[in-house]
């Protein structure tokens, strides 16, 4: 566990030079990655020791984020949902559910991810875009704009649906 000497000194940079953060302490112990003292990580979720959440991003509940992937902006990440590998989730995106996003996929702007949705590849979920139930978008798919994806869908390839 980080102590509250350590924990008021640290900075990480985030990209856009040093801010006020900390490692977060994992529920199994762990000493987890950096998360901005602007951002709001739950005590029960897991944070990779090389993901990142800053901004004003939420991970709550008993989501995790692993691998090196980056939770930030306004983003929301709750309940069982996992976001690994390089995958990106800002704006003011939420992902939750049993939900995954994997690999170098990004979800961002307002899109909305529940479900036991399947993220993953050189994928892009952006503007509006509801991916919902068990769709699973992969491969260099976009989804975007007010599209809405849902039940047994797979969007794959490179298709693009807005």
């Amino acid at each position: 566990r980080i102590s509250a000497d350590e924990r008021a000194r640290a900075t990480h940079d985030f990209g856009r030079g040093p801010v006020p953060a900390h490692r977060h302490g994992n529920p199994d112990g762990t000493t987890g990655g950096w998360v901005a003292d602007t951002a709001r990580v739950a005590e029960t979720a897991h944070i990779g020791p090389q993901a990142k959440v800053y901004g004003t991003a939420q991970v709550c509940d008993q989501a995790r984020i692993t691998g090196e992937a980056c939770v930030f902006g306004h983003a929301t990440v709750r309940e069982r949902a996992k976001i690994s590998g390089t995958a990106r989730v800002s704006g003011l995106a939420l992902v939750c559910g049993d939900a995954r996003v994997s690999e170098n996929a990004e979800v961002k702007g307002e899109a909305q991810v529940g479900g036991t949705v399947r993220i993953r590849g050189k994928t892009w979920v952006r503007g509006n875009a509801q991916i919902l139930e068990r769709a699973q978008v992969r491969d260099d798919a976009i989804v975007e704009g007010d599209a809405i994806i849902e039940g047994d869908a797979v969007v794959d390839g490179d298709a693009r649906v807005s």
